[in-house]
């Protein structure tokens, strides 16, 4: 493959370095940034046909005999160039309170509690518990 042959791997995963957020510059010290782009630069977003786009309009520029590239050869160029190619997908968030260790730490949780206001009221003591429920 062409694309595992020197100067083009190189260039390539060099290109890549620069632009495998989004295309996006560097955030600018002191400058806002958006979730969006806060989270590419975390994650290493980049888009398959930023890359397939500039294969086909610098990478391989100088070989005649070479035809434009698709996007599924594209994603097998990244692949071999040790890239991982995942989907990002809007998920539904599930907090687990219904988890089986976390019914069970309840349950041992409120009987501490009820055990604690018993102690109270046998003193005597006034108790008020007091929670914040997010």
């Amino acid at each position: 493959l062409i694309i595992d042959t020197e100067p083009y791997k190189s260039t390539a995963i060099a290109w890549i370095n620069t632009h495998r957020f989004g295309g996006a510059p560097p955030p600018v010290e002191g400058q806002p940034t958006t979730k969006r782009a806060r989270n590419a630069r975390h994650h290493g977003y980049m888009n398959i046909r930023s890359f397939r786009d500039y294969c086909n309009s610098e990478l391989l520029k100088d070989v005649s005999d070479c035809p434009a590239i698709s996007m599924s050869t594209a994603r097998r160029w990244l692949h071999r160039l040790g890239y991982r190619v995942i989907k990002i997908k809007k998920g539904m968030y599930v907090d687990g309170h219904e988890r089986v260790e976390v019914i069970a730490d309840r349950r041992v949780f409120l009987a501490m509690m009820e055990e604690l206001a018993r102690e109270a009221e046998q003193r005597g003591v006034p108790s008020m518990l007091l929670y914040n429920d997010e």
